[in-house]
């Protein structure tokens, strides 16, 4: 990620972090490496993220990220507060 992605993606998370609330199941289109869900903190209940350009699933105490393209990698029907 070149510095002006970096920098939009901090601008982006922190108007998203705004309008959502605490508890919350989130799904994560283009995650990277999870820094929504880092920037959650104790509000996120789970998350998952769909990454197209990892090389492989990661797995975090309250998040999992999958490699691959939306709709073909999408989480198991569960009720979500945000995508």
């Amino acid at each position: 990620m070149t510095l002006a992605d970096r920098l939009l993606q901090r601008w982006r998370i922190k108007v998203g972090l705004r309008w959502l609330g605490s508890n919350i199941r989130v799904i994560d289109v283009g995650a990277h490496e999870g820094e929504l869900f880092d920037a959650l903190g104790g509000r996120l209940r789970f998350g998952f993220g769909i990454e197209p350009l990892s090389r492989g699933s990661r797995q975090g105490t309250k998040f999992r990220i999958e490699s691959g393209l939306f709709p073909a990698v999408r989480p198991s029907a569960n009720e979500w507060d945000a995508i």
